[in-house]
């Protein structure tokens, strides 16, 4: 696994522990602020000690093997993607069926990611974490920006590509290269009008995508996604500048954990389901739904 990608976020004083539901809640609406502003996303680890990395970017055979990985699922299934206009779109529904893509989900609902977070029976042993992230409006987008164009298509290059124009994202001009012509062809693909004229350091950015409502399970669970460029931690570790905010450092995503003991995730969970956060609410389709009541009335109380 390539070990700068974490280099993107900025930490934000030490983390919080909370002893109980009522104490996240107390923490999330009280003194959580930065700058006077309270966070925007957040993400539930039933271990603490997780990494904020995208599945797409965790490996080296997937991050060699991500235009493959997309291009096989639309092969195999290209009625599926019929109504996607964008690579956005395409990968927002790869990520729904478990396949490795470069967003990382997050929810704006903190309750959502804190049931994720005591819920996951692959950590019972383990302390959880709920992150909160602080977003800086640069980086916050919707689903047809012109940076989310750009850095989805990321995902349509060959990794030789993405490597070239990583090593080489300092050159003032790449536009005539062929690696970015043919990024800038995908782009042009889902908006004929696009200018070629793409800022190299936005390629390096992680943004906070607003998608579409479109499938239940995102409206269920408050859903958004960091997407994620080129990884390069030497030029975020030597702080690149932005030339069109001031010269400030191009990260503009802060994060400050919430942390809870492994011995009350089982008790949180429960006052979890007495306020209807629970799998039947957050995955409404009938199987889950199926496998929540069986586990409820088996497990009574």
């Amino acid at each position: 696994m390539r070990k700068g990608i974490m280099a993107w976020m900025e930490e934000l004083e030490a983390p919080v522990e909370i002893s109980s539901l009522s104490d996240f809640v107390e923490k999330i609406t009280g003194d959580m602020l930065f700058d006077g502003n309270y966070p925007v996303a957040f993400r539930g680890h039933g271990d603490r000690s997780w990494q904020l990395v995208p599945k797409a970017l965790r490996e080296d055979y997937f991050q060699q093997n991500e235009h493959r990985l997309l291009r096989d699922l639309i092969s195999f299934h290209p009625q599926e993607f019929d109504s996607d206009r964008t690579m956005f779109d395409k990968l927002v529904r790869m990520q729904h069926f478990g396949l490795p893509t470069r967003l990382l989900d997050v929810t704006t609902n903190p309750l959502v990611a804190l049931w994720f977070a005591v819920h996951d029976s692959g950590a019972k042993s383990s302390d959880g974490a709920v992150e909160a992230f602080f977003i800086d409006n640069k980086v916050r987008c919707y689903f047809d920006s012109d940076k989310v164009s750009c850095l989805s298509n990321l995902a349509a290059l060959p990794y030789e590509d993405r490597e070239y124009i990583r090593k080489n994202i300092l050159e003032n001009d790449l536009s005539d290269k062929d690696q970015m012509k043919k990024l800038l062809h995908f782009i042009k693909e889902e908006k004929p009008y696009f200018e070629p004229r793409i800022d190299n350091l936005d390629l390096l950015r992680v943004l906070h995508v607003t998608p579409k409502m479109s499938n239940k399970r995102i409206i269920a669970q408050s859903g958004a996604f960091l997407l994620f460029g080129l990884d390069d931690k030497d030029l975020y570790s030597k702080g690149i500048t932005d030339k069109e905010e001031g010269y400030k450092n191009i990260r503009g995503i802060k994060k400050r954990q919430i942390y809870f003991k492994k011995s009350i995730k089982s008790e949180m969970q429960k006052n979890l389901e007495r306020l209807g956060v629970h799998a039947g609410a957050l995955f409404p389709d009938l199987g889950k739904a199926a496998e929540y009541l069986s586990q409820r009335y088996s497990n009574p109380g």
